[in-house]
C-alpha cells in the first residue's frame, strides 16, 4: 500500500503542478477574476 500512496502523491503533485501552470498565467493576464 506504500507504493500506491506515494503514486497517489505523485499524481497529485503533478495534477497540482498542471494546474498552478495553467491558473497562474492566467491571473498575472487578469483573465481569473478573484
Amino acid at each position: 500500500s506504500g507504493d500506491l500512496d506515494r503514486e497517489a502523491g505523485r499524481t497529485a503533485e503533478k495534477r497540482f503542478a498542471l494546474a498552478s501552470a495553467l491558473t497562474i498565467p492566467a491571473c498575472d493576464m487578469g483573465m481569473v477574476s478573484e
